[in-house]
């Protein structure tokens, strides 16, 4: 499945983004993340410091096709913040492209 599936349906972005984000924080940290949620922490439960917050960036970015300088990102300090935020990026970007396609 990609970003262009999607169409519009925001509920399935942020499951999409959910499970991206878990699969890509696992492999940083070297271990399973599954049983994260909404309220878990980045840096105080996950232990996200600021490289990892980079490589993560860069991955999601590339994976989504959304511009890694979402600033948002930085900011977010839950694991349900920063689903939110990729997840309204990547609908911001759909947009965009079918917006493109349609002209």
């Amino acid at each position: 499945m990609t970003t262009e599936d999607f169409g519009e349906d925001i509920e399935s972005i942020r499951r999409w983004v959910a499970d991206k984000l878990i699969e890509i924080i696992s492999e940083l940290l070297r271990r399973d993340v599954r049983d994260v949620n909404p309220k878990t922490g980045l840096e105080c439960e996950l232990e996200l410091d600021s490289i990892h917050r980079v490589e993560l960036s860069t991955r999601i970015s590339r994976i989504c096709g959304i511009s890694a300088e979402v600033e948002e990102m930085d900011d977010a300090e839950t694991f349900g913040q920063l689903t939110e935020i990729i997840a309204q990026a990547v609908s911001t970007a759909s947009k965009k492209r079918d917006g493109i396609r349609n002209a």
